[in-house]
């Protein structure tokens, strides 16, 4: 059952193991359970950022933010 995406709480009701501990002992490994959270996370990502040109952004040092009191000051480099 698990290697057919079940999961583990799915395949405890329908062994009738009353803990948890029993069915991973006889349960096997999936090794792409998460799968589908990775691919879901994956277009999560691809979805919320664009791709940057570094040719064309601007250097690093005219975003940077000045000192706001909070923390220590750094020399520019």
């Amino acid at each position: 059952m698990r290697s057919r995406r079940v999961s583990v709480d799915d395949v405890a009701l329908q062994l009738g193991h009353k803990r948890m501990r029993v069915t991973e002992t006889y349960t096997a490994f999936s090794p792409d359970y998460l799968l589908d959270a990775a691919n879901a996370l994956k277009g999560l990502v691809e979805a919320t950022t664009e791709p940057v040109d570094l040719a064309e952004s601007p250097q690093v040092s005219e975003k940077m933010v000045g000192a706001t009191g909070i923390e220590p000051v750094t020399p520019p480099v």
